[in-house]
């Protein structure tokens, strides 16, 4: 059984998280870095990018 998890991390400026997001990405962790210097297209984009748990629980199911 995967377990399954995602955190939304809330920071004060854009340069902030850009400096979380580069320094959980050397860590390993896989982040999706979005903030005020991303375009609507690109936050758009970003969020389409994160599978629900509902989804990859179904997807899980389907091949066992």
């Amino acid at each position: 059984m995967s377990v399954c998890w995602q955190v939304i991390v809330f920071l004060t400026t854009a340069r902030l998280t850009q400096y979380y997001a580069e320094l959980m990405s050397k860590t390993g962790i896989p982040v999706l870095e979005i903030h005020s210097r991303k375009s609507q297209a690109q936050v758009r984009h970003l969020l389409d990018l994160v599978p629900s748990c509902a989804a990859r629980k179904t997807r899980e199911a389907g091949s066992l």
